[in-house]
């Protein structure tokens, strides 16, 4: 969940499916929810969206990455958007005006992860030789 900042226009409630690059068969792999406060997704009274939803789908692999929450059920009509760019370094804009919403796909790799966790293994090491000395 992200907060949005307070702006003069309010943004809309509602979803943002967002479509694989290059797909034939609509294949949505992430979708945007904005809601207000209370959870509320269809405003007939109009926009009052202050906070953002980030959902992602499940890979059919079986390998899941830690973003990978599942859709949930559509709510009302919703926005659409297509993603541009390779598997992995890829993005989109959208762009509900007065507003732009940049979304990147930069989720860390598992090798990341390991190379994070051999430095803070080789400083506790270092650190406990120096100590034992």
């Amino acid at each position: 969940m992200y907060l949005l900042p307070p702006q003069v226009t309010p943004v809309v409630n509602g979803d943002v499916q967002i479509f694989e690059p290059n797909s034939n068969s609509n294949i949505e792999s992430d979708r945007l929810r904005f809601t207000n406060g209370l959870g509320v997704v269809f405003a007939p009274s109009g926009p009052s969206a202050d906070r953002m939803y980030y959902y992602s789908d499940l890979e059919a692999s079986g390998n899941q990455d830690l973003a990978d929450t599942g859709l949930p059920p559509l709510i009302g009509t919703p926005a659409s958007v297509l993603e541009v760019g390779p598997e992995g370094a890829n993005g989109f804009t959208w762009t509900p005006s007065p507003n732009t919403y940049n979304g990147i796909s930069d989720t860390p790799e598992a090798s990341s992860f390991l190379l994070l966790g051999t430095g803070l293994l080789s400083i506790a090491g270092f650190m406990r030789r120096k100590w034992l000395q």
